[in-house]
């Protein structure tokens, strides 16, 4: 049994960077998805949870993080999210950034962790990079050891 105030991990996704079912695809697998909301599954991301000090981190910024953030935010009761690590560069990984945006969520100064050259591409990059000029999120080295 968990301790209540033990740091825990919740799967927020488990589906591949398009998630599933995949965009105009209409094989069986998919078509039973797209009639059935059960079978639909979140692009992969986890979040940590420390319930004792009511924070938490999001792994991987998805195209399904509106989702992701309600389901964390139920499982958790806790609304803020202390930071997002990006674990690479694949699209599906990062292109959740955009709710953290003035359009959406307006989040300040929201810490994302990620390695040099993530860094220099959402820094450099627009839409990316507006983000980071109007401080929605505050990019966060981390280091290959």
């Amino acid at each position: 049994m968990q301790n209540k105030n033990e740091p825990y991990v919740i799967v927020l996704g488990t589906a591949q960077d398009g998630g599933y079912p995949q965009a105009r695809c209409h094989e069986t697998c998919c078509d039973k998805a797209w009639n059935t909301k059960s079978l639909k599954r979140n692009v992969s991301c986890i979040a940590i949870v420390d319930p004792a000090n009511k924070k938490q981190w999001i792994f991987d910024a998805t195209p399904d993080i509106k989702y992701q953030l309600q389901l964390l935010k139920n499982k958790s009761k806790i609304n803020n999210v202390s930071g997002v690590f990006l674990t690479h560069a694949h699209i599906g990984h990062y292109t959740g950034l955009m709710y953290f945006g003035k359009e959406a969520i307006s989040t300040k100064n929201l810490p994302v962790f990620c390695m040099p050259k993530m860094k220099s591409f959402i820094k450099n990059n627009a839409p990316w990079s507006q983000l980071v000029d109007i401080k929605n999120i505050t990019l966060k080295s981390l280091q290959n050891s």
